[in-house]
């Protein structure tokens, strides 16, 4: 009896289990027919229009074709590079034949009228799009570089299988404007050249982050003087390469930074390789009788000459089997002539004499304290280190020779850093062009600081060069470097090139130089104009070199609160600028609102004092001429956005 209940309970409980099975089997056959059925109605009725979607879908958000590069900026804020928001168009040939085959094809679209379109939105040839769009591929780039108003306008065409990719060009507004400097960016957005390729991680965002953008020390408005100056050069002397350097030869900092040949970064393939270096790292060359410098203060340094100390100068002399002579040889013997009338009339002479009481030992010691033989770190790609003579082979007549410039090869950068340590008490500094480092909220990243290499020279000796200097430009060979009421430091230079083919110095082929610093006892810039065979018949560094560091100083020491003009008296403290007007003195002409400033009245204002009135509202600002603020636009009082530009003009007294 128990066994039959035991049975009887045993049959309903599989019953049960019989039955919650079945329950489950059906709703996962039905799923599963359900599943099916779907997809057959896609195959059979939806397909090509489920396919078209996510063709435009894809083709439309496809990954970046050229990546987003942060801006530079230059030491005011004006924008150098930055990356523009582009598209570029492509193709799908084989999705664009079955879209014109399909009923979605409601405007009757044909190849050749597509080809037509296209080529006409896009300036395209429209032989070559009938031939991309016949072709069995998948994936075919038509056009880079298009802006976005016209992408869209293409898009809404409508055409299944015509889509774009996202990218970024890079943009140089000022297109010439320090190209050498800021280098180039390749069609991927790789930098590969300048600024664009030693910051390149930075301005990509690779290894950190995000992209941060760069804040230079180069100043728009000596970069502004130096640019006039290479075009003067060029139209004057139709030379082979111009660089022109500028440094704060307190701190190292490169204020300026022309190169010629140059180019326009925004259409570079267009251009030669050579033609973009910037020869400020990249250029070698014997630097002459500027060398003196080098060899006078190493010489002071020593106490193996005095400034008043007298000399033999007949105009040439015999050093071994060869004889040496000065550049005005054929004019004048000098006689005897004290060591700073040698370094004022650029003697040869004197200066052979000179490095031959240094000794070929502590000669050298002092090349490689200045830097010369080195790369001087700066911030910039592809630096050369110049060539010096192997000092176990240099003989007699090597070390005459390179006591005044001639046979070891330096870089204009190591010129101007080796002067900038005689300018600025004996300090050499490292070079560097990029101050600050930003993030996406202007947040500083990474904020560059001068470093000092070495100690070279004592104040004592810097001070009696320093002098000796000044002598070159008041009343020798750098005279045409006069800026009236400055005392202005600097040396000449002309060095004879060495043909490459036949082992000796051409005759009628040079390269003239001219460097300098201002104001001599409170030096606030340092220059060095190197012009590579200027054609002429007066080619010597004072006649074409000196002249355009006259201009240049005069415009960069206005501008840097210095008082000075062409007509400048020679008393500088018998000049009063004009005194303009405070910012609080001018009323907007509404109440300004966020993001708005008021421009300040800039009348009869230094261009120092005007520029930092502009940047207390947060104003850009573009300075034309010389002298005190004249002219500006837009006019004080005027409300604009933070950020606008204001152009004013500077005119003499």
């Amino acid at each position: 009896m128990g066994t039959s209940k035991s049975k009887s309970r045993s049959r309903i409980k599989k019953r049960k289990y019989f039955r919650r099975e079945t329950v489950v089997y059906v709703f996962f056959a039905a799923l599963f027919f359900l599943i099916v059925g779907w997809l057959a109605f896609i195959q059979l009725f939806s397909a090509s229009e489920i396919r078209a979607k996510a063709s435009r879908f894809a083709l439309t958000d496809s990954p970046v074709a050229t990546p987003f590069r942060a801006s530079i900026f230059d030491a005011q804020g004006h924008l150098l590079a930055s990356s523009v928001e582009e598209r570029q168009i492509f193709v799908d040939p084989i999705f664009i034949r079955k879209f014109l085959d399909s009923s979605r094809n409601t405007k009757d679209w044909t190849t050749d009228s597509l080809a037509e379109t296209l080529a006409d939105m896009l300036s395209l040839d429209k032989a070559y799009l009938l031939e991309v769009l016949e072709k069995n591929i998948q994936y075919e780039l038509i056009a880079s570089n298009v802006n976005l108003d016209l992408a869209q306008q293409v898009m809404d065409l409508g055409i299944d299988g015509v889509g774009s990719h996202k990218s970024y060009r890079r943009s140089y507004p000022l297109q010439t404007y320090a190209a050498g400097t800021l280098g180039i960016v390749w069609s991927d957005g790789t930098g590969v050249e300048g600024l664009e390729r030693s910051y390149n991680n930075e301005l990509l965002g690779k290894g950190v982050s995000e992209a941060q953008s760069l804040k230079l020390t180069l100043d728009s408005t000596i970069q502004h003087w130096i640019e006039k100056e290479v075009t003067e050069l060029i139209n004057e002397y139709r030379p082979e390469r111009i660089c022109i350097l500028a440094m704060d030869p307190r701190t190292g900092k490169i204020l300026g930074n022309a190169s010629y040949p140059s180019f326009d970064p925004n259409n570079y393939a267009k251009t030669d390789a050579e033609n973009r270096k910037n020869l400020a790292v990249t250029m070698t060359y014997e630097p002459g009788s500027v060398f003196k410098v080098i060899t006078g203060s190493a010489a002071i340094e020593e106490a193996v000459v005095s400034k008043t100390e007298l000399f033999e100068d007949p105009g040439f002399l015999s050093v071994g089997q060869m004889t040496i002579t000065n550049w005005d040889a054929s004019m004048v013997p000098h006689g005897l002539v004290t060591f700073a009338d040698g370094m004022s009339s650029s003697s040869n002479v004197v200066l052979a004499q000179v490095g031959q009481r240094l000794g070929r030992e502590r000669f050298f010691s002092y090349l490689r304290s200045f830097g010369f033989g080195e790369k001087t770190g700066v911030d910039l790609p592809v630096e050369e280190i110049g060539l010096l003579v192997e000092e176990s082979k240099a003989r007699e007549i090597e070390l005459a020779v390179m006591s005044f410039g001639q046979s070891n090869l330096v870089t204009p950068i190591q010129m101007l850093s080796a002067i900038c340590a005689v300018a600025n008490g004996g300090t050499l500094f490292r070079p560097y062009i990029v101050d600050t480092v930003y993030d996406s909220r202007d947040n500083i990243v990474r904020q560059n600081q001068p470093k000092a290499v070495r100690q070279i020279l004592s104040w004592e000796t810097c001070d009696i060069m320093n002098d000796i200097l000044v002598d070159v430009v008041d009343k020798g060979t750098g005279s045409r470097a006069k800026v009236p009421g400055i005392k202005v430091a600097g040396k000449t230079g002309t060095a004879q090139k060495l043909n490459p083919q036949t082992k000796e110095y051409y005759t009628n082929n040079h390269i003239v130089s001219f460097g300098a610093y201002a104001p001599a006892d409170d030096p606030q810039i340092a220059l060095l104009i190197v012009v590579d065979n200027p054609q002429g018949k007066d080619v010597q560094g004072g006649q074409v070199a000196a002249p355009a560091a006259k201009n240049i100083l005069e415009g960069v020491l206005q501008y840097m609160g210095v008082p000075v003009e062409r007509d400048t008296p020679d008393n500088i403290d018998a000049v009063k600028p004009k005194e303009g007007p405070t910012t609080t003195e001018v009323k907007p002409l509404r109440p300004l609102v966020s993001g708005e400033a008021c421009v300040p009245n800039l009348q009869g204002m230094t261009m120092r004092q005007a520029g930092l009135a502009l940047s207390d509202q947060g104003l850009t600002f573009s300075f034309h001429g010389s002298g005190l603020a004249a002219e500006q636009s837009p006019a004080a009082g005027s409300i604009v956005n933070i950020g606008d530009r204001v152009e004013v003009t500077f005119k003499g007294n």
